[in-house]
């Protein structure tokens, strides 16, 4: 009978955390929704719990391979491109030379700029999964220790020091001197 009501708390909490957004509320209403302690931590049963429950701490949709063909052909049959496509039938029907060449070279950008968006967007996205660190510190029935960073659990208070990469989305509790890199985010070099 515990184990169904902590399901049920588990299952209440997962649908607690998709409705809310934590960056527009206070610590303690965050850790509130969390059912955490942020000087304790969880405790280890809570977070093999959550584990359970949550799964892995892996990003969603990075586990599939883009294929160059399947791209395109998603980029081809875009309702954008099949309309340049049936103008450019439609001028090549009515002897339009030039205009069928100059929707089709359009056409063909269009496909181009988007396969490319597409990959460089993935390349992003993958650079950011492989740049995840394989462990780290958080804090755990009130003491520090070092996890797979794939075990983090919603709840978990994770503690950085200087250089140290974000291993998941977090509330930032405490800082000093804070700052960012977000160049794999936006590109930059």
């Amino acid at each position: 009978m515990e184990e169904d009501s902590h399901l049920q708390y588990l299952s209440e909490l997962q649908q607690r955390v998709r409705e809310w957004q934590p960056w527009t509320c206070t610590l303690a209403e965050v850790a509130d929704k969390l059912g955490v302690d942020p000087s304790r931590g969880l405790d280890h049963l809570e977070a093999r719990n959550r584990h359970t429950h949550f799964g892995s701490n892996v990003p969603v949709g990075l586990d599939r391979r883009l294929s160059f063909v399947r791209v395109l052909a998603e980029h081809a049959i875009a309702p954008t491109t099949q309309l340049l496509l049936v103008i450019c039938v439609l001028y090549a029907m009515w002897g339009e030379f030039w205009n069928f060449v100059t929707i089709t070279l359009v056409a063909v950008a269009i496909i181009a700029l988007r396969v490319l968006a597409e990959w460089r967007a993935n390349r992003a996205l993958t650079a950011l999964q492989n740049s995840v660190p394989a462990n780290t510190t958080v804090l755990r029935n009130g003491r520090e220790g070092i996890v797979a960073s794939d075990e983090l659990v919603p709840g978990d208070v994770v503690l950085l020091s200087r250089g140290q990469l974000v291993p998941t989305d977090a509330v930032v509790v405490a800082c000093h001197g804070l700052s960012t890199d977000e160049s794999l985010l936006t590109g930059e070099s």
